[in-house]
């Protein structure tokens, strides 16, 4: 591989200043950005961006197309390099009509482009699978209870792992069954406000962490300001080998523990481990069991902290083949009141204030 081009590095540091300040892009997501751009000059010999011209595009695409890589992945890295040469452009890196026009090249065809938007149906456990994971986890340790409620917690709240770090108790309401997301004090997603009442999905996962939060107020002395899900104590035993053994009253510098409690509770249970994100799908899922009306619906996508109900259908709510095949044979033998029509309110409901809908 050839050298590193210090013309490039120089501007790749402008280009991560302008995505933190003006578009507030978190750090995960500009370092995909910048691995986009290490494709790029992989592909091109590190030839100065500044020499970007229509071969380099041409060159660029081919090689990108001959990897191994997902089409998902394929598809990202040409839209995040395009996104790259237009600021490139805008911020007059690029001076000649030639170089502004070869942008242009800098994208898949429509088959490929098709095929790097398709999504499969994504595998995640159900409400009842949940149920089965909570009821064989231990819970006499501290640290067996934290980890039994944060399993629960995530399927009665849908929370984001990075926000299930940072809540503290004083964020979860059992008497109006509310938990209050403030980006103030939470790191939810772009800042958000999220206010989410505790979803319908069964006493088992509802006790599972009421009667944690009680064992963290009665017996251990927690406050409103301290953490939810408290990181694990270290400490030393008589050979002085380091042990985790209690909670301390600090939060987790990252979600990476909460991953690894959901790997192992799912695995100990015999089921196949799924992120702590896909409880979502289980969610949507969950709705379309409940056979939700269009306003239930709505609010449904609203606790998941989701503006629009687009959002919650598109990323989460895909159905299998299975399962549109039972849904689509099964139309017209529903029971009569799930087999009504569905009314002006009803697409209200879904659409909001869109302004889509009028009468006549």
């Amino acid at each position: 591989m050839a050298e590193l081009n210090a013309k490039n590095e120089r501007i790749k540091i402008a280009y991560t200043g302008s995505l933190e300040e003006y578009d507030g892009l978190a750090q995960s997501t500009i370092d995909g950005r910048l691995a986009a751009l290490c494709r790029y000059e992989e592909a091109t010999g590190n030839a100065d961006f500044t020499s970007f011209s229509r071969e380099l595009a041409i060159s660029f695409k081919s090689v990108l197309l001959q990897t191994n890589l997902v089409s998902a992945t394929r598809l990202s890295a040409m839209n995040q390099v395009r996104a790259f040469f237009q600021w490139l452009a805008n911020e007059g890196y690029l001076k000649s009509v030639k170089q502004k026009r070869a942008i242009g090249l800098l994208r898949l065809s429509r088959k490929d482009t098709r095929a790097g938007q398709a999504s499969p149906p994504k595998s995640f456990a159900s409400i009842a699978d949940f149920k089965k994971i909570i009821a064989r986890m231990p819970h006499k340790t501290p640290i067996e209870r934290r980890n039994r409620a944060l399993i629960a917690f995530t399927a009665l709240s849908a929370a984001r792992d990075g926000a299930i770090i940072s809540l503290r108790l004083k964020h979860v309401d059992f008497d109006t069954r509310e938990i209050m997301q403030h980006p103030d004090e939470v790191d939810t997603k772009n800042s958000k406000l999220i206010v989410t009442w505790f979803f319908p999905v069964g006493e088992e996962i509802e006790n599972a962490v009421s009667e944690y939060v009680a064992y963290l107020r009665e017996e251990l002395g927690f406050s409103d300001d301290n953490p939810l899900f408290p990181k694990t104590l270290q400490t030393q035993d008589e050979s002085d080998r380091f042990v985790w053994e209690g909670l301390t009253k600090e939060h987790w510098a990252n979600a990476g523990p909460v991953r690894k409690i959901f790997k192992d509770a799912f695995m100990a249970a015999g089921f196949t481990y799924r992120s702590p994100h896909r409880v979502r799908n289980t969610l949507m899922a969950h709705a379309f069991d409940l056979g939700l009306s269009g306003k239930e619906l709505k609010a449904w996508s609203q606790n998941l902290g989701h503006e629009h109900l687009l959002t919650s259908m598109n990323c989460y709510a895909k159905l299998s083949h299975e399962e549109q095949r039972r849904t689509i044979l099964g139309i017209g033998h529903k029971p009569e009141d799930k087999n009504r029509p569905v009314t002006i309110a009803d697409l209200e409901a879904l659409l909001g204030s869109s302004g889509l809908l009028s009468r006549n």
